[in-house]
């Protein structure tokens, strides 16, 4: 328990650090000054920030991969993808500033990847297509989606990404199922 509690105070004060400057400037020195405790204490639990960053990341993938997983909303699915930067804009701006763009590139891939395989693999569970299809239609929707969330980013996230993501919904939705259906030789 005092481990967990230990952990999570790290995180949150270099969290809390990353909200007021970017990554390559946070120091483990910085950390442990916010959060109280001693450099070995840190170093007992990570092995510098790089791992602290590596370890909340993992966490949120975790959070949107059980979120995938409970949902047959795209929507929802959607939304538990992009949690980490809808909920900390400026961390992952400082991020997206920082020699740590890639990592969160790869973050964002990898939740969202997860997020449209799950949900995906829900639509065709009552439908045969092949593993091919299943794999195009995924890749085709996911790439479009971390297109808008890399333009978003990297545009410096002047406003909330979620009108965006309504407004695609507006126009796209239901376009998945119509890919599924085509594919399992199902017309409309």
């Amino acid at each position: 328990m005092k481990k967990q509690f230990t952990k999570e105070a790290i995180e949150a004060a270099f969290m809390k650090l990353l909200y007021e400057k970017t990554f390559d400037k946070v120091t483990v020195k910085d950390v442990v000054d916010e959060c109280g405790l001693t450099r070995n204490t840190f170093y007992y639990y990570y092995d510098d920030t790089y791992d602290v960053l590596d370890s909340i990341l993992q966490k949120e993938l975790g959070r949107a991969t059980a979120a995938a997983a409970e949902s047959d909303v795209l929507e929802s699915v959607i939304s538990a993808s992009v949690a980490f930067a809808t909920t900390h804009p400026r961390c992952v701006r400082h991020l997206a500033e920082s020699s740590k763009r890639q990592e969160l590139a790869a973050y964002i891939n990898r939740s969202v990847a997860v997020a449209y395989d799950a949900y995906i693999d829900r639509l065709c569970s009552h439908v045969r297509i092949s593993d091919e299809d299943k794999k195009l239609i995924s890749d085709f929707y996911r790439n479009a989606f971390q297109g808008i969330m890399n333009e978003w980013i990297s545009g410096g996230m002047r406003e909330p990404i979620d009108g965006r993501l309504k407004r695609a919904r507006e126009l796209f939705g239901g376009s998945i199922q119509q890919a599924v259906d085509r594919a399992a030789g199902k017309t409309n």
